[in-house]
């Protein structure tokens, strides 16, 4: 079942392209499904339109709505991570 999510980047311990620290994307939506403890999907219309998302819960224990987020680009080595807020019902 695909999940339409809505994705609020946060700093946390910041956002990196893989060479070094970058600014948090602005919100973004995503249409993902579970895949293991993971939701996958694609991103939605914006900056990175069409890019594949991977999230997984970011603390142990009860869900708290807070995911590490990696932004890949298809077909290119462009990755991009961080953490952000999801709902909190959506990993239990």
């Amino acid at each position: 079942m695909s999940l339409n999510l809505s994705v609020k980047p946060i700093y946390g311990w910041g956002w990196t392209d893989g060479a070094g620290t970058v600014e948090a994307p602005s919100e973004f939506t995503a249409i993902a499904e579970r895949s293991g403890d993971q939701l996958v999907g694609v991103i939605g219309p914006g900056e990175f339109s069409g890019w594949k998302v991977t999230m997984s819960k970011r603390h142990a224990g009860p869900f708290d709505g807070l995911v590490n987020v990696a932004i890949q680009n298809y077909g290119a080595e462009e990755i991009f991570s961080g953490s952000a807020e999801i709902s909190k019902d959506l990993m239990e």
